[in-house]
């Protein structure tokens, strides 16, 4: 079985897609001003683990592979103290520019929209 020539184009183009969406997130999630340069290099590599997620949830067919490391994402997130929607935005950034790619990656773009929105509110320990 041949593999998915979109999937592999969209992990190779990882950097530079989450560097697009980076700039994005940026308009969509204002507090991301107040990010010290640690924080920024964090919030571009969550980025481009996403689409690494998502181009291997594509490759193997199966969404599953994208939505647990959302979820886990998500869980890291608000144990950093930082906002759900800071993941929605950078999800709706991304999503577009997963479409751009393949429409399967668009797709899987906004199964993981809808997953993290679906999820239960977690609080912030301590």
């Amino acid at each position: 079985m041949p593999l998915d020539s979109q999937a592999i184009e969209l992990e190779s183009r990882a950097a530079d897609i989450a560097e697009l969406a980076f700039d994005d997130l940026a308009r969509r999630f204002p507090a991301m001003a107040r990010y010290d340069d640690r924080q920024v290099a964090r919030t571009r590599e969550d980025l481009a683990f996403i689409v690494g997620f998502a181009s291997a949830a594509q490759l193997v067919n199966e969404p599953s592979v994208l939505t647990s490391n959302l979820d886990w994402l998500d869980e890291l997130l608000v144990a950093r103290g930082v906002p759900r929607q800071a993941l929605i935005s950078g999800l709706e950034a991304l999503q577009p520019l997963l479409a751009d790619v393949s429409t399967p990656a668009g797709d899987l773009g906004e199964v993981g929209l809808r997953f993290v929105h679906d999820l239960p509110v977690r609080l912030h320990p301590g």
